[in-house]
Formats: structure tokens, C-alpha cells, sequence
């Protein structure tokens, strides 16, 4: 008899609170777009992609080889960090390309695990 709060996990990924992004948030929802073509917001989703990715990193005997972030949307959160993204865009290229520094590690990134 398996309880659901032994398959659930419930972590609060709220940092600096509700639309307020830490760069590091901001960095991690740019890699993720970079790496993946996935696109998270930095109200909900993105503060629980950068989070997820922190504890994938902590505490990797806790996550079995198969892995699902479920992504709910929210992408019009993005508007408001316009300039915000912008100005961390355009500090990390390379001749006008991305250049994409891990946020996470990479054995982490490179796998289907993020």
C-alpha cells in the first residue's frame, strides 16, 4: 500500500517571491531554452525548472533514472523580463551566437534527466 506522499516530492521555489527573478533563475531558464527549445517562464515555471535543476544536482540519489518536470505554460510571464533577458542575452555571446555556459552540471544537462 504506497502512499502519495512517498511518490511526491513538494518543494517551495518562490527565491526573491512572486515575479521577482534571481540571475540565476533567469540564467537557468536561458540554458534550458538554449539546450532544449523549451521556454519557461520566470514567475512559476522557470523558478521550478531552476530549483528542480539545484536538486537534481544536491541530492542525485533521490531521482531514479527516469525523470518528469512537468511543464504547466505560463509564458507570458516572459514580457515583463524583457530587459532583464535581454541584457543577459547579449553578455553571453560569442561573435553574436549564445554562448551557453552550464548552469547545471553538465552530465545533468546533456541527459534526458533535464
Amino acid at each position: 500500500n504506497l502512499k502519495s506522499e512517498e511518490l511526491c516530492k513538494v518543494y517551495h521555489a518562490r527565491n526573491l517571491g512572486y515575479a521577482i527573478s534571481s540571475e540565476e533563475e533567469l540564467k537557468s531558464i536561458r540554458e534550458v531554452a538554449l539546450r532544449t527549445g523549451v521556454l519557461f517562464d520566470p514567475v512559476y515555471s522557470g523558478k521550478a525548472i531552476h530549483n528542480f535543476g539545484r536538486h537534481l544536482e544536491d541530492e542525485p540519489e533521490k531521482f531514479g533514472d527516469r525523470v518528469l518536470f512537468w511543464h504547466t505554460g505560463g509564458l507570458f510571464g516572459l514580457w515583463d523580463k524583457q530587459e532583464q533577458l535581454k541584457a543577459l542575452l547579449d553578455a553571453n555571446t560569442i561573435d553574436g551566437r549564445p554562448d551557453v555556459q552550464p548552469v547545471f552540471d553538465s552530465t545533468l544537462t546533456s541527459s534526458a534527466k533535464l
